[in-house]
C-alpha cells in the first residue's frame, strides 16, 4: 500500500520516512497538521531515539473542521499490519483546550497540534515531541509519572509541559520497553543509536 522511504529533504504525501525495515513493526507518526518537513524530522528522530524502537512518520491530507476523535476513527481505518501505533498529528481550532485524544482500542492517539502551538520553533518542536513519547506511552498502558522531568509527569499548563523533559524516568522507560516487546517492536538495547539516514 505505501513504500519505504530514505530520509530526504522532502516528504511526499502518501510517502514513509523509516528506516526500520518494510515489514518491521513501529510507531507511526501521522501528519495530518501540515507539521513542516524539518519538524516533522526532528520529532520522529527524537522518538526513535528515546522509545528505543523503530518509528516513522508520514504526510497525509491536512484534516479540517473535524474533532479529534473523528478525525482518529478515520485514519484508524489506515493502519497496516506493521503499525503498532498510530500517531496523528491534527489541527483542531475549536478543540485548543484539548491537546489529546487517546483511543486505546484503536491503538491511535491524536495530538492536537493547534494547542501546542508557539512563536519559538524550538519550544514548539519540543512540545511536539514530548507528546508523541507521552501518546504513544499511554497507548502501551504506560501512565503517569509523579516524576516532574519525565514526560509522562502530569501537567495542565503548557508552562509546565515546557518544564518537563524529553524523556521517560529509568523505571517508566522500563516499563515502555516491556510493553513494546510484549506487542512485537523490536526494542534497542541500552547504548545502541537508531542507524542513521540512508545516503
Amino acid at each position: 500500500m505505501k513504500k519505504t522511504m530514505a530520509i530526504g529533504l522532502g516528504l511526499l504525501v502518501g510517502g514513509i520516512v523509516s528506516l526500520a525495515a518494510a515489514d518491521e513493526s513501529r510507531v507511526m507518526i501521522v501528519n495530518a497538521a501540515g507539521v513542516d518537513d524539518t519538524t516533522l524530522e526532528a520529532v520522529r528522530s527524537h522518538a526513535e531515539r528515546e522509545l528505543f524502537v523503530p518509528v516513522a512518520a508520514e504526510k497525509v491530507a491536512v484534516t479540517k473542521g473535524e474533532d479529534l476523535k473523528v478525525i482518529g476513527k478515520k485514519l484508524a481505518d489506515k493502519k497496516t499490519e506493521q503499525d503498532a501505533c498510530l500517531v496523528v498529528l491534527a489541527n483542531v481550532m475549536s478543540e485548543t483546550n484539548v491537546h489529546s485524544k487517546i483511543m486505546t482500542n484503536e491503538q491511535v492517539v491524536v495530538i492536537n497540534v493547534a494547542a501546542l502551538l508557539s512563536d519559538d520553533p524550538v519550544k514548539f518542536t519540543r512540545r511536539l515531541q514530548r507528546w508523541v513519547l507521552r501518546g504513544a506511552a499511554l497507548l502501551f498502558g504506560v501512565g503517569p509519572d509523579i516524576d516532574p522531568h519525565c514526560v509522562m509527569h502530569d501537567y495542565i499548563t503548557l508552562d509546565e509541559l515546557d518544564k518537563m523533559g524529553l524523556n521517560f524516568s529509568p523505571p517508566w522507560m522500563d516499563m515502555f520497553r516491556d510493553a513494546a516487546e510484549k506487542r512485537g517492536l523490536t526494542v534497542r538495547p541500552f547504548g545502541v543509536l537508531p542507524p542513521g539516514p540512508v545516503r
